[in-house]
């Protein structure tokens, strides 16, 4: 398949076109275990159509999982200045940040994305969370995390369980694409 998508590079392809073919080669690399590869062809993809949010999403996550945490809260970013709605951004965002040891800034990410989104459970639900357990004492705030634990609470009730299940699913890929589970079980 790789092959195949290379030869398509070479028609002269317009630059939208070029971008999916680079994106969906990181997707091959990224599948491979060529992380490294993968970053690459994410970022050309970036390059040639900065619009396309799934590349950015790849390339952080990607970035993530060989713990370049602070890189791939930079390429979270660019994808909440592309779709300030997407959720998922703005939580690996602060899923990258606090992996970098950087809570303080991950709570102002996570502050931000649910201003943009204010009907996000699962960015409500990471606000209180990691006000809970932030690891440097100077950030947690347990008053405040049990009121967001509350309007948490109330927001799941009104969504209802079939609402919430997908936005667990996509705080755990984020997670486990950042390497959360290692880190997680690092700090222990």
């Amino acid at each position: 398949a790789r092959a195949a998508y290379r030869r398509s590079l070479e028609l002269g392809l317009d630059p939208v076109a070029a971008a999916q073919v680079h994106y969906h080669l990181g997707i091959i690399e990224s599948r491979i275990g060529t992380v490294e590869g993968a970053v690459e062809e994410f970022r050309t993809a970036i390059d040639l159509d900065p619009e396309l949010v799934a590349a950015g999403l790849d390339l952080a996550a990607a970035l993530g999982s060989i713990a370049h945490y602070t890189e791939a809260a930079a390429a979270y970013r660019q994808v909440t200045i592309e779709d300030p709605g997407n959720s998922a951004a703005w939580l690996g965002e602060a899923t990258a940040l606090d992996l970098a040891g950087e809570s303080a800034r991950a709570i102002e990410v996570l502050e931000d994305g649910w201003q943009q989104n204010p009907a996000s459970v699962e960015l409500l639900h990471a606000l209180a969370r990691l006000l809970a357990s932030a690891e440097d004492p100077s950030v947690r705030d347990g008053e405040r995390a049990v009121d967001l634990a509350i309007a948490d609470a109330g927001a799941v009730r009104e969504a209802g369980a079939h609402d919430i299940a997908p936005a667990d699913l996509g705080r755990d890929e984020i997670a486990e694409g950042l390497g959360g589970d290692a880190c997680a079980a690092e700090r222990r």
